[in-house]
């Protein structure tokens, strides 16, 4: 399944989105930079039903070491069904991943 931005957006509203999201308690406090990464780069880098975390975009080294908070941006297309713990997402983003049959998680 590949889901655009624009597919998303024509298909799921912004409450349904924001109804979808997941709030979810930090497993620490956590402070630092807050990074960016978009959809496409995050799909390309996971297999199916994987859980993708701060440690793990950081273990692929598809942010910086000293990142401590991130933002899903909608960049690119979403062809998988992951499980993403973020700090923040776009409403964009959060269309995508549910669509797609993932779930976005985000930290209270």
């Amino acid at each position: 399944m590949f889901i655009s931005s624009e597919e998303a957006d024509i298909r799921l509203s912004d409450e349904e989105a924001e109804q979808s999201l997941e709030k979810i308690a930090p497993i620490e406090i956590r402070s630092g930079k807050l990074v960016e990464i978009n959809i496409g780069t995050i799909c390309e880098n996971y297999n199916d039903g994987e859980l993708v975390t701060l440690e793990s975009l950081k273990e692929k080294r598809l942010i910086p070491k000293n990142a401590g908070r991130i933002k899903v941006l909608a960049g690119g297309v979403m062809t998988k069904a992951l499980t993403i713990e973020a700090d923040k997402y776009s409403i964009q983003a959060v269309k995508m991943i549910t669509l797609a049959g993932g779930k976005a998680e985000q930290y209270r």
